[in-house]
């Protein structure tokens, strides 16, 4: 298939489109695909349906399955907050915020976890689970877990213990390294208050703590805490508009990364206890925690409108995601099941945005999205999927604007993004990925710019690049 695709071709000094096509396919054999995983739970395309969104009593009652069912928010600019459904840290990329830090190659772990509990009817109930290297699973609150389901793009949890029900909410801040983190008492038979363990960290992504040892610096902040785990270290900002929030200095250690294997180095960490948060919360009442790399993140000094807004903003730019995506797919789209649904709003997940010098942006995926170590190749391979299905055409052609900008002598030189330059497989992939942009668009006027660069690295990729 060419590049004309109904416009006719380009030509000029340097031969049509569709020669320049027909001779590197001459010569070339295009991979046809690279695979995404999202979450780590092998059966769940198989056992669940792609479509199902909703998991009851039946998965989330039977840990094995609950700590390998995965879920995962992200902030736009290489910040996620990602964990298991069973509420376990499974894997070293498991957490409540993990920021993009311009000191730091990797996005780093700030807030590991908020471990409930919940007082009602006269008794206390651990809502957490957590795995340790003795063996133990404790607490089990996995066993009160009567659903997990997606709302709009936000994992929703709901615990069941007699007649009390009690959700949780977590979402990120576009453009920020801020995530909230919300309870709402849906019933009760009286007033309820619930308990949360704030326990910290402050490492990067791919790393883990296996043997915890520095002070943090724990100060009262207006509306919360802030919390410097060391001397340099970036400031973790903690809020809860409403509630009581104590400070505490406790190593909780031997957590077990039951996805890392058994490396003592990989599948262990410590975590700091650093603050207990209560709360009263009658029916119908909520609370939502901050936590942030900003004093004033996400509005939550102005009380609870601002925290409203923060998850309307949130639904906002999911609805111009799938807005986008029916224009773009008009017919597909009407007819498409909820899980198509879905996945549009993933493959937002997967891009990040880093902003440079003169109102630009870096394009890429988030940390870890790779399959092949090669983060230019995967970025290209996945681009029509993530950008072009979805409606997302000027997010395309940045991105390969991006990277027509630093081809040279056949390879893509490091752009900032995870990872080093790209091999000679990313520039054939950048092909496809130009192909796929021009049928979907038929941007004749990129395509004059690209096709004499594309034509001088193909052949210095056939000549062998120096």
């Amino acid at each position: 298939m060419g590049f004309g695709h109904g416009a006719g071709t380009l030509s000029g000094g340097h031969g049509s489109v569709n020669a320049c096509w027909r001779e590197f396919s001459k010569r070339h054999t295009l991979p046809v695909g690279v695979g995404f995983t999202q979450g780590s739970d092998s059966r769940r395309g198989k056992e669940a349906g792609v479509n199902e969104l909703r998991y009851g009593r039946g998965e989330l009652g039977d840990r094995d399955v609950a700590a390998r069912l995965e879920w995962r928010v992200t902030n736009g600019i290489g910040g996620f907050a990602a964990g298991a459904l069973s509420g376990e840290l499974s894997h070293r990329r498991h957490g409540m915020l993990f920021a993009a830090l311009a000191s730091s190659d990797s996005p780093m772990l700030l807030l590991a976890k908020l471990a409930a509990t919940i007082e009602t009817g006269g008794a206390s109930h651990a809502l957490d689970t957590s795995a340790w290297t003795s063996g133990a699973i404790d607490p089990t609150g996995y066993r009160h877990l009567e659903s997990a389901r997606l709302e709009d793009g936000v994992p929703v949890w709901t615990w069941a213990i007699g007649g009390t029900r009690l959700d949780q909410r977590v979402w990120m801040e576009r453009g920020e390294n801020t995530t909230y983190v919300q309870y709402r008492l849906r019933s009760a038979p009286g007033v309820t208050r619930l308990r949360l363990s704030v326990l910290v960290n402050h490492r990067a992504a791919h790393e883990t703590l296996a043997d915890g040892g520095w002070t943090a610096r724990v100060e009262p902040a207006t509306g919360g805490l802030r919390i410097e785990a060391f001397d340099g270290a970036t400031p973790l900002w903690l809020l809860a508009p409403g509630a009581e929030i104590h400070p505490r200095h406790d190593w909780y250690r031997g957590f077990r990364l039951n996805a890392e294997g058994h490396d003592p180095g990989r599948g262990c960490e410590d975590h700091l206890l650093a603050a207990e948060i209560v709360a009263t919360l009658e029916p119908g009442g909520d609370l939502t925690v901050v936590a942030s790399t900003r004093r004033d993140a996400g509005g939550a000094n102005a009380g609870p409108l601002g925290l409203i807004s923060a998850l309307s903003r949130r639904h906002a730019h999911e609805r111009g995601l799938l807005d986008a995506w029916r224009r773009a797919q008009a017919a597909p789209a009407r007819h498409a099941p909820e899980w198509v649904r879905t996945l549009v709003l993933q493959a937002d997940a997967y891009l990040s945005e880093t902003p440079l010098t003169g109102g630009r942006r870096s394009i890429g995926l988030v940390p870890g999205a790779g399959t092949t170590g090669d983060a230019t190749l995967d970025h290209l391979a996945a681009l029509p999927g993530l950008a072009l299905a979805t409606g997302r055409f000027e997010l395309a052609r940045e991105t390969l604007d991006q990277y027509l900008d630093v081809l040279d002598d056949g390879l893509f030189r490091a752009t900032g993004t995870e990872g080093t330059g790209g091999t000679a497989d990313a520039t054939l992939w950048y092909v496809q990925a130009l192909r796929a942009y021009f049928e979907q668009t038929l941007d004749t006027a990129f395509l004059a710019r690209a096709v004499p660069r594309l034509e001088a690295a193909l052949e210095s990729l056939t000549q062998g690049t120096s």
